[in-house]
């Protein structure tokens, strides 16, 4: 079975692809590290760590189906007329500003959200979760270093394709609207890691020193029984001490009285 390591790698490599716009490629090494955190599932006999796998396996079956569609609905775009003459960089770009929006707007909707409700419930104030305290800190952490669910707003659209010669005020126009959107989105999408990152340090903090606290009363408790038993042991010492100084004096009683009884019978044979 793959380790954990290794699947966080597929995530890595997945992450790159991504950046790379080799969306299938990246599609694929989702399902794969979905497919082996779920195989891990079974690993572990701890109820949390499951639901926390179970968690990142569903999540990356969710984001390799969505660049699966996104690459598709890229793939479908029209393409511009061919041209003898080379496109020039400024029409390539706004092109590719368009493609973008557009694949973007299709293939994804809705609003931008962050869920950390999970974290809460696997390792909540009340700390009744069962399993020793770095078991419960592990999984906490787990789950609070994914990734927020990041979504691009609806009010994206498809724009007319531009051809790519000449530049006309309405191309100008068109280009100037797709940066604006693509602005937009892309501050909409740090403004909601900003908030994840402030959460997560927030969160951190918490469980360390919950962490911290439980892991001070574990030490205590081991000190309070090693401390009775110690005692226990000492008061053991003691009294087995007691007896052997009893016996002692027993034993040197009984060898005087032997030796007393050898001199008087001693004493008798030399009087007779």
């Amino acid at each position: 079975m793959v380790s954990l390591l290794d699947t966080y790698d597929l995530v890595d490599k997945a992450e790159r692809l991504v950046g790379q716009h080799r969306l299938k490629e990246a599609s694929q090494l989702y399902a794969e590290a979905a497919r082996q955190f779920k195989k891990q599932v079974s690993s572990s006999e701890n109820k949390e760590i499951q639901s926390a796998l179970t968690l990142l396996s569903d999540q990356y079956t969710k984001r390799s189906e969505e660049l699966l569609v996104l690459d598709r609905t890229k793939a479908k775009l029209p393409v511009a007329p061919t041209s003898s003459t080379p496109p020039s960089p400024t029409a390539r770009t706004r092109h590719e500003s368009s493609s973008i929006s557009s694949s973007l707007a299709s293939a994804r909707g809705g609003t931008m959200s962050v869920n950390l409700s999970d974290t809460a419930i696997l390792y909540g104030d009340d700390n009744t979760s069962s399993g020793d305290p770095v078991t419960r800190f592990q999984v906490a952490v787990y789950n609070l270093i994914r990734a927020p669910n990041v979504t691009i707003g609806t009010e994206l659209q498809p724009m007319k394709q531009i051809k790519p010669s000449g530049k006309s005020v309405e191309e100008l126009e068109i280009e100037n609207a797709a940066l604006k959107q693509l602005l937009s989105s892309y501050s909409e999408n740090m403004s909601t890691y900003d908030s994840f990152h402030k959460k997560v340090k927030t969160s951190l903090k918490h469980y360390l020193s919950t962490l911290k606290r439980e892991i001070n009363q574990q030490e205590s408790q081991i000190k309070k029984d090693y401390e009775n038993k110690i005692e226990q042991l000492y008061k053991d010492n003691k009294r087995l001490e007691q007896q052997v100084g009893s016996l002692k004096s027993r034993w040197d009683a009984l060898v005087e009285s032997a030796k007393k009884r050898r001199e008087d019978q001693k004493s008798s044979s030399s009087a007779d």
